[in-house]
């Protein structure tokens, strides 16, 4: 493809992008508010949601997808607020569609325009506070025996912003449904969680909803704590 039709396609998905947001927003906004005005009414916010009818599904499957392409937006609040919305069974299956579907279009125009991100998303790599990690440079990534197991592990454990990674193994031996595979089968543990943890506070089992919450903040406490350990074991098995 010419890179004047590679720029074209990066318009119009972008204009798409836009437009997805806009009209995601406009379902959007009411809802949030809804939720914040009773946060401690949880049933009065449920039923709110639940009105949307069908809609509400894809506009939570859309929200799910926008805090994968914008990272400044908290995971685990989005899926804790589609969990109090559709328990933890429903809820995570949302999450799964909404984050596979996101990665998925990420992976693949990221890979691409290649030749137009590779400049971009080395040095994001770069900026990173573990600038001289073999871990962020996209060759090593490249060159990886375990490419799969690598991003796997990244995904899961909370040291690098996920919206970035496929930024980072664009260059790497992955096919797009082994990526999609792999960053959702990674994604699974916490979106159980939080969905548990906005069943538990539909049902009003505040304490439990505490206890998995308190889980999710030893489980960030332990990765910020042993960083630097948890990079060197994974560069030594890439």
């Amino acid at each position: 493809m010419k890179k004047n039709g590679k720029m074209l396609l990066l318009i119009v998905f972008f204009i798409l992008g836009i437009l997805l947001i806009f009209l995601i927003a406009k379902d959007l906004f009411p809802l949030v508010k809804e939720v914040l005005i009773n946060k401690n009414n949880e049933k009065k916010s449920i039923d709110f949601i639940k009105s949307y009818g069908a809609r509400s599904v894809p506009v939570l499957i859309g929200l799910e997808m926008i805090q994968v392409l914008f990272p400044f937006i908290p995971t685990s609040l989005v899926q804790i607020v589609i969990g109090l919305c559709y328990h933890a069974l429903w809820g995570s299956l949302i999450c799964l569609v909404g984050i596979s579907s996101a990665n998925a279009v990420l992976f693949f125009f990221v890979r691409l325009f290649s030749e137009l991100f590779s400049d971009s998303s080395t040095k994001i790599a770069n900026k990173k506070p573990q600038k001289k990690r073999k871990l962020f440079n996209q060759d090593f990534i490249k060159n990886s025996v375990h490419p799969g197991l690598l991003l796997f592990c990244l995904y899961l454990v909370p040291i690098f912003p996920n919206s970035l990674l496929a930024f980072l193994f664009s260059k790497s031996s992955l096919s797009l449904a082994k990526y999609t595979i792999t960053v959702t089968l990674a994604s699974l543990p916490s979106i159980l969680i939080c969905t548990f943890i906005g069943q538990h506070l539909s049902f009003g089992n505040y304490h439990m909803a505490l206890l998995l919450a308190c889980l999710i903040g030893l489980a960030l406490l332990l990765c910020l704590i042993f960083k630097e350990k948890i990079l060197t074991i994974l560069e030594r098995s890439a």
